[in-house]
């Protein structure tokens, strides 16, 4: 349910805006818009929060397993960052010294300092590299000492040479020290480096106080923007927002144990009014699939929580369709759930849910790991439903009913999601353009079974009679109220107008392609039994007998597992497309809301 917002006007005496403020932030209900302001003291909270991120970021991938309080956090945080810049500092000489180790690898280890030496005695050495085409002619020549000729560029010392070098040589200026010099401070570095990673792994114990240390930075950052972003008229400060209307009398009595002005009033249909979505019991569990998807309704649209939830239960449970799978996915969230404190578990009640599904659907379907064989053991077998079965039953069409379930689920779904848009539109004259889609919807539906599924009658009732009537009527009813704003036969005319005219027929045809597009839940269900049963058969044939047994249960393991991640990518494609555009597109939800997030004191 999207909780209806009151607009919000509150004054206060500016002599007492902070004290009102923090009463304001106790109080915790006022969604505040355009309070943010500026001041030395919020950019140096600002730069305080950055630090200690950082030294969150350092440490963010080092586990342990208690945690500590320091004297101090700040400090702390500063102690982690000087750790993270001599490391840095430490890493980029070893950088260097290692470009070093380079260069003089293939001039042997000599001391530079003895190059300066003989330059002072008169004995001028000079040290050039010369590419092997141009090198070969100078070898043996006076002066000209090869030092190195194992590369494609020759490295020579030249001394008291009477020649001089190619155009094509290069001299070569060592490093300050020599080889072995430079290796040795490249092993004390590297153990330096050690020591500051051992010691910035000491520091990880803080972690948790770092966090709680930020979210208090936090809640002081946004406390400051507000005082300083309200707006000031003489003696008076002023701001405004949003409340929830369920909680605008604990607002009033505030606002009157403290004296301040208050005024209260409906939204207007063009403010931009933060959406609160208020979830009980069971649909809490969707919470977790609107959050990886980052949508969120706008404050005028409709929170569809709870066909969201069973409609995506069952498309889980017949795209991964695997009872096998579902148990293992069923282990693993229940582990997770003796394990995770009490914000992680809604996330993993959701697996636990949708895992149970997944056990239901391949339970009567008869699949298991994809194995015919383990579906014809007791007791699984007794569990089958013939009609719906994966492996073929004797004179069943279990494909044909499969299919005919997904269309059933799909013109159900949007059969709903019509409904709904008719009594939301209600008293308006629109709202029976919507009654025609609902109608349309059901001709095209009993025209899909019998095009795609060759099913014309069920019970004896014959369904082609209704396609053309159901389909007319739907769209004359489409035709004379979807343009409906108060007068009626002129916004008829409008339905009338050939564009139109067209642009309703191709919403038809689209309402066509939206009921058949629900037989991926049958196509992909169907390829991942193919899957599981291809690997299993791979791995028959190359046998459980003497050590090709190894081969066959890495095969088994790799190939299972491979389809397990198909399936889950499936979930994200096919499960959530589903609603999100063929049963969110019939309520036209755009989902261009944003949350409502009051002033208030962070959780801790």
């Amino acid at each position: 349910m999207i909780v209806a917002m009151k607009k919000v006007y509150l004054i206060l005496l500016d002599s007492e805006r902070e004290e009102s403020l923090k009463k304001l932030k106790g109080l915790g209900v006022v969604h505040l818009e355009d309070c943010a302001g500026t001041s030395e003291t919020l950019e140096a909270l600002k730069e305080k929060r950055d630090q200690v991120n950082r030294a969150l970021i350092a440490l963010s991938d080092i586990s342990v397993k208690e945690h500590k309080t320091p004297g101090d956090a700040e400090k702390k945080a500063f102690e982690i960052i000087g750790l993270l810049e001599e490391k840095k500092r430490l890493q980029e000489k070893l950088a260097q010294l290692l470009k070093d180790e380079e260069l003089l690898k293939g001039w042997g280890d000599f001391k530079p300092s003895d190059l300066s030496f003989l330059q002072k005695e008169g004995i001028e050495i000079r040290l050039v590299q010369i590419p092997k085409k141009a090198a070969e002619p100078y070898r043996g020549k006076k002066g000209f000492y090869c030092i190195d000729d194992t590369s494609p560029v020759y490295r020579f010392a030249l001394v008291d040479n009477e020649e001089d070098p190619p155009a094509e040589a290069v001299d070569f200026n060592p490093p300050e020290h020599g080889l072995s010099t430079v290796r040795e401070n490249i092993g004390a570095l590297e153990e330096k480096i050690r020591e500051t990673d051992e010691a910035l792994e000491n520091e990880a114990v803080y972690q948790k106080a770092l966090e709680a240390y930020r979210d208090e930075l936090d809640d002081e950052i946004r406390f400051e923007e507000v005082r300083t972003g309200v707006g000031i008229e003489d003696e008076l400060a002023y701001l405004h927002g949003f409340v929830p209307e369920p909680r605008a009398e604990e607002l009033k009595k505030s606002a009157a144990d403290n004296g301040w002005g208050l005024m209260l009033r409906d939204p207007t249909k063009d403010e931009y009014v933060p959406t609160l979505v208020e979830r009980k019991g069971p649909v809490k569990m969707a919470k977790p699939i609107f959050d990886l998807m980052g949508t969120f309704p706008g404050y005028r649209e409709f929170d569809i929580s709870l066909v969201f939830l069973t409609a995506f239960t069952i498309f889980v449970a017949m795209i991964v369709g695997d009872a096998g799978y579902g148990l293992i996915f069923l282990g693993l969230a229940f582990w997770g759930l003796s394990k995770a404190s009490e914000s992680a578990k809604l996330p993993l009640k959701l697996v636990v849910l949708l895992s149970s599904a997944i056990v239901i659907w391949g339970a009567i379907t008869g699949t298991w790991f994809g194995s015919e064989t383990i579906a014809s053991w007791k007791p699984f077998n007794s569990l089958i439903i013939p009609q719906i079965a994966s492996f073929a039953q004797e004179g069943v069409d279990s494909v044909l009913a499969v299919q005919l379930i997904c269309f059933i689920i799909g013109v159900a779904q949007l059969s709903i999601a019509r409904i709904e848009m008719f009594f939301r539109t209600l008293p308006s004259l629109k709202a029976f353009e919507h009654l025609g889609w609902l109608s349309l919807l059901w001709g095209l539906f009993f025209l899909a079974m019998n095009i795609v599924l060759g099913i014309t009658s069920w019970q004896g009732i014959e369904f082609t009679p209704l396609v053309i009537p159901l389909a007319v009527a739907g769209f004359a009813l489409i035709v004379l109220f979807s343009n409906q704003q108060g007068n009626f036969l002129r916004d008829m005319l409008k339905g009338l107008n050939p564009i139109n005219l067209l642009l309703n027929f191709l919403d038809g045809v689209s309402s066509f392609s939206n009921i058949i597009s629900y037989i991926r839940l049958f196509a992909v269900g169907l390829s991942s039994v193919a899957v599981a049963a291809s690997f299993n058969a791979m791995a028959m044939s190359i046998g459980f007998d003497g050590p090709q047994a190894i081969a066959s249960v890495l095969m088994l393991i790799i190939g299972h597992g491979l389809n397990i991640v198909l399936a889950l990518m499936s979930i994200i494609v096919h499960g959530i497309r589903l609603n999100m555009l063929e049963y969110s597109g019939q309520l036209g939800l755009e989902w261009s809301g944003y949350p409502y997030e009051p002033f208030a004191k962070r959780a801790a």
